[in-house]
């Protein structure tokens, strides 16, 4: 349809002298996953997490990287209705380490064992990046984690019903 062209068109990336980029090599996370939640601030946060990393900027793609993770755990809270279980008494979201624990715990959905061991791997990354005086993030250490991102964020995607279930095909009958 046209709005998906026209998010498309939105969301497309260009390197730093202007030319598209193929969208075949994310090197951290697929950006066609987080087209197909229709949400343009997931696409911009796996877009520059993407071209940080490319770019060799480490700290910065470990940082989007924990604001992805964040913004996730935040959808699936939001989406069913428990979002007051990651939230202070005031309405404000915790911090990532606590919303976290929260996620693991949280009884009314059953995470994956990759998942919960993944969580605080990713974790401790962003905020070594976003908080380490002395640590200054290289590719190793975010290649470390990059599986766990991708599959820790697509499940919370799943468990936020921003992307739909995988077609499969029919045994003929």
């Amino acid at each position: 349809s046209a709005e998906d062209l026209l998010f498309s068109l939105r969301t497309t990336w260009r390197d730093s002298k202007g030319k598209a980029t193929s969208s075949a090599v994310d090197p951290i996370f697929p950006m066609a996953l987080l087209s197909q939640t229709k949400r343009g601030y997931l696409a911009a946060i796996g877009r520059q997490m993407n071209d940080s990393f490319r770019a060799g900027h480490y700290d910065a793609s470990a940082v989007m990287m924990r604001r992805l993770l964040e913004v996730s755990i935040i959808e699936a809270f939001e989406a069913r209705g428990i979002a007051a279980n990651i939230t202070d008494v005031d309405g404000n979201y915790f911090h990532l380490t606590e919303m976290v624990k929260r996620a693991i715990a949280e009884p009314s959905w059953h995470l994956s064992r990759n998942t919960k061991n993944s969580l605080p791997q990713l974790r401790d990354v962003g905020h070594l990046s976003a908080h380490g005086r002395y640590f200054t993030a290289q590719d190793s250490d975010i290649l470390k984690v990059q599986p766990g991102i991708r599959v820790v964020v697509e499940e919370f995607l799943h468990l936020a019903n921003l992307l739909s279930e995988p077609e499969r095909s029919q045994p003929n009958s």
